[in-house]
């Protein structure tokens, strides 16, 4: 619902000063990658109980995983970051982690502001241990964006234009007309 409203106030902006773009940010292994230190500074950052987080952290690093290699089980081995799919806990935590990042881009669409958000995802990777895949990231312009503006703005963060957000979790991000 939120990115549904998001692209369309992108869509009908037309008579303001300000130019504005939507960032849509594909991040490459997203659960693999995950640092259990970020999580834990941002669960404690966020204010929840220290025994709560305790426990949280317990179930993320008590987990031994073996790998089937030709057919034999290897030695079970310790993970060192990342979250397990398919945990019911897991995409609330992930939801946790990345509203860090969207808490920190909030911006109008000028130069200054997309070399911002390039050092805010340098330091976002560099913390969480996420890895933004800038080939299937894309930026979506207010329609008011004059095309100069726009061509300088993808090349600073080096993403692909889109004209149609296409589809958002399995569902087209727009409706209507």
């Amino acid at each position: 619902m939120i990115a549904h409203e998001a692209f369309h106030s992108l869509k009908i902006r037309r008579k303001t000063k300000n130019f504005e773009i939507g960032l849509k940010v594909d991040m490459n292994k997203t659960y693999d990658r995950i640092e259990w230190d970020f999580l834990r500074a941002i669960l404690e950052k966020m204010g929840f109980a220290t025994a709560w987080v305790q426990m949280v952290m317990s179930c993320i690093t008590s987990v031994e995983l073996e790998v089937l290699i030709n057919g034999k089980t290897s030695n079970s081995f310790k993970p060192s970051r990342g979250l397990r799919q398919g945990d019911p806990i897991f995409p609330y935590l992930f939801i946790i982690i990345t509203d860090v990042l969207s808490t920190m881009i909030n911006c109008v669409a000028r130069a200054q502001n997309c070399r911002v958000i390039e050092r805010i995802l340098q330091c976002y990777c560099q913390a969480s241990g996420q890895l933004v895949n800038f080939e299937k990231s894309n930026m979506f312009f207010s329609l008011n964006t004059p095309m100069p503006l726009r061509t300088q703005l993808q090349a600073i963060l080096g993403v692909n234009t889109m004209m149609d957000p296409g589809k958002y979790l399995g569902l087209p991000p727009m409706w209507g007309r």
